[in-house]
């Protein structure tokens, strides 16, 4: 988190790029202050930046691998993504439901003609057969409560939403494993859509 001040100081430096990976840091999570200033400045300084970017692309935070990918890299053009691809290839291979920084790097790479459509494809067929997979584990009788447990959230937030913070209380294991549920089910939309965008 950068404040006003210090990130003021950054933009009026003549030596900017020493800042980099702070300002990198200041865009972690892109509800902090200043976060949006910091990518608007970032966006077109593509060239200085992007040998920042391949080490947060190497880090175990997906939130801000997500950040980065979405806000910068993804409209930068393509003479500087080409020196991403192998980052970007790692995390294609890879698998996150949550924030599914796998698809948006699969995109990027399309966008910028740096994957084959057939290799797409194979990496998406793959990812679908696991998801299905996954989704096959989840018994009916515990997709029924996960259907009960939302009837009471949403009755709760029509009634007395002081109630919600006991019932994620009394919940919290169950709801975990409904938001995975849930995950895995937004996920395998995602690799849908873009399957339909191949064929187009």
């Amino acid at each position: 988190m950068i404040e006003d001040e210090r990130l003021e100081q950054i933009i009026r430096s003549k030596n900017y790029i020493e800042h980099v990976p702070e300002l990198l840091e200041g865009i972690q999570d892109l509800n902090w202050p200043n976060a949006s200033r910091i990518v608007d400045f970032l966006k077109p300084r593509a060239r200085e930046v992007y040998p920042f970017v391949k080490n947060v692309l190497t880090t175990n935070d997906e939130m801000w691998i997500y950040w980065v990918l979405s806000k910068l890299v993804s409209s930068w053009p393509n003479e500087i993504v080409i020196f991403l691809e192998e980052d970007l290839i790692v995390l294609a291979e890879n698998l996150d439901i949550f924030l599914e920084t796998d698809l948006l790097s699969i995109e990027i790479l399309l966008n910028n003609n740096l994957i084959s459509h057939q290799y797409t494809r194979e990496l998406l067929e793959n990812k679908e057969a696991y998801i299905r997979g996954e989704i096959g584990k989840f018994q009916p009788e515990l997709i029924d409560e996960f259907i009960e447990l939302e009837n009471i959230r949403i009755e709760i937030l029509l009634t007395d939403v002081s109630q919600i913070v006991d019932y994620v209380k009394e919940n919290s294991k169950k709801l975990h494993i409904k938001d995975k549920y849930e995950a895995l089910h937004r996920f395998l939309k995602s690799v849908q859509d873009i399957l339909m965008k191949l064929d187009n």
